[in-house]
């Protein structure tokens, strides 16, 4: 790290943007800053940007005349974390649930594995898992709803262990290169 940039990689302040701020705290404090002002506030504030402290002085002028370097480095700080609350993170999409569902499944099945049980799904059912259910219109990965209702008006409810309807698993037979 050099001497040029400090703290989160922002580059130090010039003397000028230094004393710009000085010059909103004097407007708050009522008195003009000296050159050791500058100096001192330039080290103590390297590694904030000037918008970071002007707005950090605004702030702290609105509550108190006595300003310092470190009460605009705390507003700068809680600034950025609240910045960081606010950030939106991304929604799950339907193939990212399958793929977490899928991992899920390879975990638990190595867990068994380790542990030497046996599962009560088939080999065909975890199959069967890969593809969309032709009943409900389940996405791979994901397990069918309880009922589904059929074309011809019936209802078909999924198999109790597999948690996959049999058409789904009679889709996975039938599919060419499919192993039964």
């Amino acid at each position: 790290m050099s001497a040029l940039t400090a703290r989160f990689d922002q580059p130090m302040m010039s003397r000028a943007e230094v004393a710009s701020v000085l010059a909103m705290v004097a407007h708050f404090r009522g008195q003009a800053p000296g050159e050791a002002d500058v100096r001192a506030w330039r080290s103590a504030l390297a590694g904030y940007s000037v918008g970071e402290c002007h707005a950090a002085v605004l702030a702290a002028g609105k509550v108190t005349d006595r300003i310092t370097p470190a009460e605009i480095i705390e507003r700068i700080k809680a600034a950025r974390r609240l910045t960081v609350a606010r950030t939106p993170r991304r929604r799950t999409t339907d193939n990212d649930r399958a793929l977490f569902a899928a991992a899920g499944r390879r975990g638990i099945a190595a867990v068994y594995a380790a542990a030497g049980w046996k599962r009560a799904d088939s080999s065909r059912a975890t199959e069967a898992l890969g593809h969309v259910c032709p009943a409900c219109g389940a996405l791979p990965g994901i397990t069918c709803r309880r009922t589904a209702r059929l074309r011809n008006g019936g209802r078909e409810t999924r198999e109790l262990h597999s948690r996959v309807h049999p058409s789904r698993l009679a889709a996975v037979t039938t599919t060419p290169g499919a192993t039964t």
